[in-house]
């Protein structure tokens, strides 16, 4: 719109332009036709006085020119000769504009005129009708409309291109920013015109950014894993030393106390475990691991690896698989751990019954599948589910389990390594946590 209105507005002010222009143009022609007509009149005047004067009118009403308008007035301010509708009196007057001989209906013409004295009782009246001028300006007017009418739709053009131009230019980096923000940290805008234009520059900007948050991430993974690495060993000689101290106690209280140890001690080493596999998940952005799996494979080992903890825990495990899902590339051993994670809470908080489901869902982004784990336990209130997916975001009912908070930080780890996400949904009882990717061939 504002396009259009631009390209309206100078339209608009060359056509006045050009109507000024010609409209005194034509003003100066008609008063240049004025006063030579005067001039003649006055020179016949001069040469041969009032019979003169009055042959000179008759000539020019000879000439048949309809546009003429000429008198010739005596002491009495009467017309003595004429041409053309004039006044019955005047007074003499510069060049106006005007319709003379006072009808002020639609069928008054104008005339441009000038009233001169040749003599002391002696007034002439030379005068063209102006309905050129007119016609010249219902012609600019005819064509101030089609230019308007032309403007508005150049600029509807020219705005549509526009938008088309910059609409795709920022698509390009919006859709860069976006796979950015799905996890694949190493992926930039593309520099389409060789970086001459406003787009490249912001394109330049934002691969600039996103350059420094890769390498702040980098060395945060580097000093993370490195700090993981550097105390699993000290950790496991402390675990080794507790457990031959606990072989050689003889009070039971001493027993129990090395007891409690080597089960902080395992807690330790699964948090730093599970800090490396996610390191290790968020490092493989690229996708670089995967192979062609069915889905339903993973499913199906899961459920036969995790019956026997069911059934002694008292829980109904099954698995619903959609036959439709085809084999797609897949982590098997990082999408295994994900899935087991979400086991391994349902059977600690979610009642007596889990589903391992496999379906085909059709989301905003296009058809994904995805993989669930459902109970009928008590759930997570929608309030608390962003805490829960946060690294060491425990909810108040957990604390005083054993557990870090990080099992679904590792999940939601893994669903963008595969270029998906997980989420928390009601099911009506219990928690359904699902984690959906896109289908690849």
């Amino acid at each position: 719109m504002l396009t259009t209105a631009l390209v309206f507005l100078c339209n608009l002010g060359v056509l006045g332009l050009l109507y000024g222009q010609l409209r005194d143009d034509a003003l100066a022609r008609l008063r240049d036709q004025v006063a030579a007509q005067a001039n003649d009149l006055e020179a016949a005047w001069r040469d041969d006085g009032r019979a003169g004067l009055t042959r000179a009118i008759a000539d020019m009403r000879a000439s048949g020119d309809a546009a003429l308008v000429v008198a010739a007035y005596d002491g009495a301010r009467a017309p003595f000769a004429q041409v053309g509708t004039v006044p019955v009196r005047v007074e003499p007057a510069r060049f106006a504009i005007a319709a003379l001989g006072g009808r002020m209906d639609d069928q008054a013409r104008d005339t441009g005129y000038e009233v001169r004295r040749v003599d002391r009782d002696m007034l002439i009246l030379s005068g063209r009708l102006i309905d050129d001028r007119q016609q010249m300006q219902h012609a600019l007017e005819r064509a101030l409309l089609w230019s308007a009418l032309l403007s508005i739709l150049l600029g509807g053009a020219g705005a549509l291109v526009i938008v088309v131009y910059v609409s795709r230019r920022l698509r390009v980096i919006a859709a860069a920013v976006d796979r950015v923000s799905a996890g694949d940290i190493r992926q930039r805008a593309a520099i389409v015109s060789g970086g001459t234009d406003a787009f490249d520059g912001l394109a330049q900007r934002v691969n600039m950014m996103l350059d420094r948050i890769e390498r702040l991430l980098d060395e945060l993974r580097l000093m993370t894993d490195g700090f993981a690495h550097d105390l699993r060993s000290p950790l496991a000689r402390l675990r080794a030393k507790v457990e031959r101290a606990a072989e050689e106690a003889d009070a039971p209280a001493a027993v129990a106390a090395m007891d409690a140890a080597l089960l902080e001690t395992d807690l330790l080493m699964r948090m730093l475990t599970t800090l490396l596999q996610i390191g290790r998940a968020e490092a493989l952005a690229d996708q670089g691991d995967l192979e062609r799996i069915a889905p339903s494979s993973i499913l199906e080992e899961l459920a036969d690896l995790y019956e026997p903890l069911a059934q002694d825990a008292g829980v109904a495990l099954s698995v619903k698989a959609d036959a439709d899902v085809p084999p797609m590339p897949l982590n098997r051993e990082m999408l295994s751990q994900a899935l087991s994670n979400l086991i391994d809470n349902a059977l600690r908080y979610g009642g007596t019954k889990i589903v391992l489901r496999l379906g085909v869902h059709e989301t905003s982004d296009g058809r994904r599948i995805a993989l669930a784990v459902e109970d009928n336990g008590p759930g997570i209130a929608p309030d608390q589910r962003s805490q829960a997916l946060r690294r060491f975001g425990k909810l108040d009912s957990a604390r005083s389990g054993p557990g870090a908070g990080l099992g679904l930080a590792l999940v939601e780890a893994v669903a963008r390594l595969h270029g998906g996400h997980l989420s928390l949904e009601d099911n009506g009882p219990g928690l359904a946590a699902l984690i959906f990717l896109p289908m690849r061939q």
